[in-house]
């Protein structure tokens, strides 16, 4: 039964994250360290300072190289950070997870026992997790939504500034859920089952045939892509119209945007950088390949990349590259970065490694397998 209860006080707590996201964003730690610095004041007396560092602590001890952990390791569908800067990551199992990297906390739970996650909501109190029809539960495996509408979904995504759903399908309907009233059952006495076949979508839009992810950008906009690899622009706002952005080799694996920004990888591994506006992509990625690319909000002018097992931050007027890092050898699954621009995660062959933006130090290791597994860079497990 779902508890009405529960879920109300979950999505006022969602509201309430989302509220305050912009401020959280900006008085988030980061990737720093506090060192403490001795002064002399006009007594003569000393008094430490501290100093906060855009360096971990302790950076020489970091391998230049992780390597991969022996073992099962489940796949990893889904790896996002989110407004406050925490890392969810989602298997094709059903297992999701919440860190705070920086802190060292960490959230498990199994909510979809063999089912994939596709997406997480900023708060990583929902999911979507792909059934037919699709199925959106709480963290704790509570049917919240059930989209009888839609059979097969081609991609979804929470908006990061308000509480939205949105869903595609690859035949070209996107339809949204745009309130949060819409997961919490209106009356005590009503049949649920009744009440959630009927949850229908409070808005939809014909596109061409989609394929791939899409980007859910502030104030109701997205970006997507077509089967064929046209991206466009697409707002809340002007709901009958689109922009066209750029044209990959078909369909497209990574899409991301920072400001004006956007970055996208096909799945053939052809990398374009462009620009919302004007819509252009910059001339030195015409013949650019990648595995896998992305950006975010504050990291403007800049992209992480994975190609041929390197990590790399390269910038996007140019394509010249900042800083690579080597990878261990193997199929890569993912890549994110934190809203602040600080923090990044590559995902290889089931592992997730964590690294500071600014030079790519690493941080961490995070694994499903037997049970879920988090280990500092140097070693020492992450409890």
């Amino acid at each position: 039964m779902l508890n009405r209860a529960a879920l109300s006080g979950a999505l006022s707590a969602h509201a309430r994250l989302l509220s305050l996201g912009l401020f959280v964003l900006t008085g988030a730690c980061g990737a720093s360290s506090v060192a403490t610095t001795q002064t002399q004041n006009a007594d003569g007396t000393m008094s430490e300072a501290s100093l906060e560092t855009d360096t971990p602590a302790m950076a020489g001890d970091v391998p230049e190289k992780l390597e991969l952990p022996a073992g099962h390791r489940s796949r990893i569908s889904y790896i996002a950070y989110n407004l406050d800067n925490t890392l969810h990551l989602g298997t094709s199992d059903g297992q999701i997870a919440s860190l705070a990297v920086l802190s060292r906390k960490a959230e498990v739970d199994k909510p979809a026992a063999g089912f994939e996650v596709i997406t997480m909501s900023p708060d990583g109190h929902y999911l979507v997790i792909r059934t037919t029809p699709g199925r959106v539960v709480d963290r704790k495996g509570v049917l919240a939504l059930n989209m009888n509408s839609v059979p097969v979904i081609e991609s979804a995504s929470f908006a990061p500034d308000v509480f939205s759903l949105y869903v595609t399908e690859a035949g070209g309907k996107l339809r949204i859920w745009g309130q949060a009233e819409a997961f919490v059952k209106q009356g005590d006495d009503e049949n649920l089952a009744s009440y959630l076949n009927r949850q229908g979508s409070d808005f939809n839009v014909e596109f061409d045939p989609l394929s791939g992810p899409m980007a859910a950008l502030p104030q109701g906009a997205l970006i997507m892509a077509t089967a064929d690899g046209v991206i466009s622009f697409w707002s809340s706002s002007a709901p009958g119209r689109t922009r066209q952005v750029m044209k990959l080799d078909g369909a497209i694996k990574a899409l991301s945007a920072s400001g004006n920004d956007i970055v996208a990888v096909s799945r053939a591994g052809q990398l374009k950088v462009g620009k919302l506006e004007p819509a252009t992509y910059q001339a030195w990625s015409k013949n650019a390949r990648a595995d896998w690319a992305a950006t975010n909000e504050h990291l403007r002018g800049e992209f992480v990349e994975i190609s041929s097992n390197t990590l790399k931050l390269r910038s996007t007027e140019t394509g010249d590259i900042q800083w690579e890092k080597p990878l261990p050898v193997g199929p890569t699954c993912g890549l994110s970065v934190s809203p602040d621009g600080r923090m990044g995660a590559a995902c290889v062959d089931g592992v997730v490694f964590m690294f500071y933006v600014k030079d790519g130090t690493w941080d961490s290791q995070a694994w499903f397998g037997d049970t879920f597994k988090w280990k500092d860079a140097r070693g020492p497990e992450i409890k």
